[in-house]
């Protein structure tokens, strides 16, 4: 197969998407158990019932947004191994 991107780019984006994943678990485990240090970022609510459920939608947006993330990790050390794995072989 043929790399879409070189040996750098991809490591990289491999870092960049490992750290993405990272910060985004961590931030939504923290919307999941409402911590009061997010409360500017959620939409405003005058109900409790109302804010549990919008911390718990922003939990999932990270959770989404955290998969894209690993399927990108995925994607960017993949392309590192058929890279390295092409750099060695004679043509």
């Amino acid at each position: 197969m043929k790399t879409i991107c070189g040996p750098k780019l991809s490591i990289c984006c491999t870092l960049l998407s490992t750290w993405g994943l990272v910060m985004l678990l961590i931030l939504g485990g923290l919307f999941r158990v409402n911590a009061v240090a997010f409360i500017e970022d959620v939409p405003a609510t005058e109900n409790n019932d109302e804010l549990t459920k919008v911390y718990t939608n922003v939990s999932n947006n990270c959770f989404f947004a955290a998969g894209v993330y690993f399927l990108f990790l995925v994607f960017s050390g993949w392309q590192y191994t058929l890279g390295r794995s092409s750099h060695y072989q004679v043509n």
